[in-house]
């Protein structure tokens, strides 16, 4: 199998109710379907559904829900962070497993949440968080990007539950996009604590440029990581001995040549890896990004040529 497509596999998953779509959730529930029939089903991942809205997304989705196990839609739902005066993360619990009990029955259309999004940016949060999970629920913990997320990630790989980490790597102002040195300080901090990653935000191109960052037609433009770049370079820090400033250099890169897919391996200048390891840090360290777009991915890397010797 060819190393882009052991790169890409599933790696998108789709968040059209979040800017800059911000799409109605019956608009977003039809393009899901319409991507799990289409073209590139085979690069797109969960749903993104906030927890509060999932008896919404059960009335408006029963038509378009499969009655196959097989083919049953994984949701991954966002929760409102953990905070001790509120109860809000744990009635977001409360409606994950209604939703999970309703939707095992195919009359209710199969569907399942399986992973659960939610911000902590502090040990207490994290613990709050953490004795709420349910054993069968995987949680992504965004952290913070700003500060040094290590003493975070070591709490986490504490932690009896399954953990993941999350970053954001773009939005809708230049402000919102992190700095290389801070990306790359989170992926080599998720390597030192053997805990995977998955991104959100600004990474609806493939390779690193300057885009508009809504879909405005005066919309101001930035320079966006592309999901290449962030991808490329997780494997590298997993799989390979690729220093902080490889890390940088990777995330930085604007050439897409620069990247060199094989059938055996991803090369970038020096480094190396071989498309078993990709596959192995995909599904363990390197998860996917949530995208508000499944066009702009998919179709650019397909214009980029990267797509030609993929074997579906």
């Amino acid at each position: 199998m060819p190393a882009i497509q052991n790169l890409v596999e599933h790696l998108v998953d789709y968040a059209g109710l979040f800017p800059p779509a911000s799409l109605e959730l019956p608009q977003v529930i039809e393009n899901y379907a319409q991507y799990c029939q289409g073209e590139f089903s085979w690069m797109l991942g969960r749903l993104i559904i906030p927890a509060s809205r999932l008896d919404e997304f059960s009335e408006l989705a029963l038509d378009c829900l499969p009655a196959s196990r097989m083919d049953g839609w994984v949701i991954s739902a966002l929760l409102p962070a953990a905070q001790p005066d509120s109860d809000a993360m744990q009635l977001g619990f409360q409606n994950i497993a209604a939703f999970n009990q309703r939707h095992q029955d195919p009359a209710n259309g199969l569907a399942s949440v399986d992973t659960i999004e939610i911000k902590a940016s502090t040990a207490d949060q994290i613990f709050l968080t953490t004795e709420a999970l349910p054993d069968a629920i995987t949680g992504f913990i965004e952290l913070p990007h700003e500060t040094d997320p290590d003493r975070l990630l070591a709490i986490m790989s504490q932690c009896p539950k399954r953990l993941f980490a999350k970053i954001r790597t773009g939005g809708v102002t230049r402000d919102l996009i992190p700095p290389a040195n801070q990306v790359a300080r989170f992926i080599r901090s998720c390597v030192k604590h053997a805990i995977g990653f998955k991104a959100t935000a600004g990474l609806h191109h493939p390779i690193r440029g300057k885009f508009p960052l809504t879909y405005e037609s005066d919309a101001d433009r930035g320079t966006m990581y592309g999901f290449i770049n962030v991808f490329a370079a997780a494997c590298f820090a997993y799989g390979t001995d690729a220093s902080q400033s490889d890390l940088i250099e990777i995330l930085k890169e604007t050439d897409p040549s620069s990247f060199e897919f094989g059938d055996l391996a991803l090369c970038w200048k020096n480094l190396d890896v071989t498309t078993q390891r990709i596959s192995e840090i995909r599904m363990l360290n390197a998860i996917s990004f949530g995208s508000c777009s499944f066009g702009e991915p998919t179709f650019e890397l397909a214009n980029l040529g990267l797509l030609a010797n993929v074997r579906i």
